[in-house]
């Protein structure tokens, strides 16, 4: 009789080597999405803003004693 171990082992190789062969599926893309064939074709509005950065004024005071805590700024 073999060992129980070995069993249990080849089990487990079994099972990987069927699931890793398992056929996945493609992602199907939703119909809504539209090709570009290249930047000419786009339709950009002419109301669109194309600014890549935006110039904050920011003012900030560290208090004088105390916890100094992290400062975060979102828009």
């Amino acid at each position: 009789m073999k060992n129980p171990k070995h069993i249990i082992l080849l089990l487990l190789v079994f099972i990987t080597v069927f699931n890793s062969c398992m056929k996945i599926d493609p992602i199907v893309e939703p119909d809504s999405v539209t090709e570009i064939a290249s930047v000419k074709d786009l339709n950009v509005p002419a109301s669109f803003d194309w600014k890549t950065s935006q110039t904050l004024n920011i003012s900030v005071t560290l208090p004088s004693n105390g916890v100094v805590q992290p400062l975060i700024i979102t828009i």
